[in-house]
């Protein structure tokens, strides 16, 4: 694949790069050092990039503290397209207290270079906030977006920058062609390539161009179309049987809380037969461990296979069939079979909706009087926005949802009104803070049994999560997570309470 390097800036920014050396308060710099970084400015004005990293190392070396100087080479390695280098120097330059206006738009730069998307978009937007308008911004922004695999985004930022900056049509144009082979569209491609040679005949990018043409584009690196993930954990549940302060436990039960252990394994193939269609497959695992309650050991077994279907660049749509079998203590407990259709739109670039309704058939198989039979059917629906906050960082998803059941027993037939909420931000040294938080209110329909049918049972419950969790290596992850579950009913012996510590490590391959 043709890979394209860009090291142009327009004359405006050199200069208010050399403006800004040469302002540098005397407080900052020596004499000497600030003397260097103003001729390195002047060496960067005529492209002689080799030269002014020298001058600018020169400067670093005449007053180590000088942190403009250790931020101009970063300016100067990004020009030289030596990516990790220049993070480092700009990185180290923030580090030092460096205050120069660029400052993100060059760690951007170096991030999109490095293929640390996520971080370039996070640099990019808040300096497209703080100076807006550049064209180069939204050109590294659509990069960004591209190696994010996020097409919309990358479009719209891409002829943005033409828009905004006639002489980066050329690079914006390639970059538009490659978008347009990921998603199939040879028309798109062509079109893109033949703007770009029919423009600009005889620059480099398009002497390049023609020399592959005979060959065509190569084809992007494949997606892998299976992926495996294996977890194994330790922690401790205040409450595994889920039972309140006041009931009393079962004889054969001598405490509600214990420690545990969690291996859990999922695997899954997609298959995409053309560029709208996509099939897949997956099985997953869970069995929990409790050292002091082996009467609630779990295993968990669930098949899931998905339909979807791209309608456009904008509306997709989905029909999910899963199969979930759930042991405890050995025995059969639970098979559930879902059916589960949905909608959804890329609102803006930033945000999407999703309706959805979903039909499960529930069997249970411990044995109960008939009134509290709970096999019977429920419907769910749903309707969910998810949106990165713009300018950051700070993804958001929030859902509202109706349940309704009909259960062969009458203790069991309910309505439920809920909402979720959850978020997820970086926060230092690669470390991922998620945070949900689930409403549920259940109405039971009928007079419930344990109340010798006097008593509608409702229950209000409160659900949070909180997880932290860092990457080892790209194939590895570990996690701390904290779950907490208050269930108020009017009848005090469905109330409880518990917390629930994990501490794991995730595989991902």
């Amino acid at each position: 694949m043709l890979r394209l390097r860009i090291l142009r800036v327009p004359l405006v920014a050199w200069l208010f790069l050399s403006m800004a050396a040469v302002a540098a308060p005397a407080a900052l710099a020596s004499p000497e050092s600030r003397a260097l970084v103003r001729q390195g400015a002047d060496d960067l004005a005529l492209r002689r990039w080799e030269d002014a990293l020298r001058r600018f190392e020169a400067a670093s070396a005449a007053d180590p503290a000088d942190a403009e100087a250790v931020f101009f080479q970063g300016v100067a390695l990004n020009r030289l397209g030596r990516y990790a280098e220049a993070l480092e120097r700009l990185q180290r330059a923030r580090a030092r207290g460096a205050a120069h206006p660029d400052l993100r738009f060059e760690l951007g730069w170096s991030l999109v270079g490095a293929r640390r998307f996520n971080e370039a978009v996070v640099e990019l937007e808040q300096y497209e906030r703080e100076h807006p308008g550049r064209g180069q911004t939204s050109e590294f922004l659509g990069r960004a977006h591209l190696g994010l695999k996020q097409h919309d985004r990358a479009e719209a930022r891409l002829r943005e920058a033409m828009r905004r900056d006639p002489e980066l049509r050329q690079t914006a144009l390639y970059h538009l062609a490659q978008l347009q082979h990921r998603r199939d569209n040879a028309g798109g491609v062509r079109d893109s390539l033949e703007s770009l040679l029919r423009e600009a005949p005889e620059s480099p990018l398009s002497r390049s161009i023609r020399e592959q043409l005979a060959r065509t584009l190569p084809p992007p690196t494949p997606e892998r179309p299976w992926s495996v993930q294996l977890t194994t954990a330790a922690g401790y549940n205040s409450n595994v049987i889920a039972l309140g302060e006041r009931v009393p436990l079962p004889e054969e039960i001598s405490g509600k809380s214990s420690g545990f252990v969690r291996f859990a394994a999922g695997a899954s193939y997609d298959w995409r037969p053309t560029a709208a269609d996509t099939l897949s497959a997956g099985y997953g695992f869970l069995a929990d461990v409790y050292e002091a309650v082996p009467s609630s050991d779990l295993r968990d077994h669930v098949l899931v296979a998905t339909y979807r279907r791209q309608l456009d660049e904008r509306w997709a749509a989905s029909l999910t069939a899963s199969d979930e079998f759930t042991e405890v203590g050995g025995s059969s407990f639970r098979n559930q079979i879902t059916l589960r259709p949905a909608v959804v739109v890329q609102a803006t670039d930033w945000a999407a909706l999703e309706a959805a309704w979903a039909v499960a058939f529930s069997d249970y198989y411990f044995s109960t009087p008939p009134v509290q039979d709970r096999d019977g059917t429920s419907h769910t629906l749903s309707a969910t926005a998810a949106a990165v906050v713009p300018g950051t960082s700070l993804e958001s998803r929030v859902t509202l949802f109706h349940t309704w059941s009909d259960a062969d027993g009458a203790d069991f037939d309910l309505d439920s009104l809920g909402a979720s909420v959850g978020l997820a931000h970086p926060l230092p040294w690669r470390l991922l803070a998620e945070a949900t938080w689930t409403r549920t209110h259940d109405h039971y329909r009928r007079r419930n049994s344990l109340t010798n049918f006097t008593v509608r049972r409702k229950e209000d419950t409160d659900a949070v999560s909180l997880q932290l969790s860092r990457p080892v290596f790209d194939w590895m992850r570990v996690f701390g997570r904290y779950d907490r579950v208050n269930a108020n009913s009017n009848i005090p012996f469905f109330t409880f309470h518990q917390n629930v510590w994990t501490f794991g490590v995730t595989f991902t391959y």
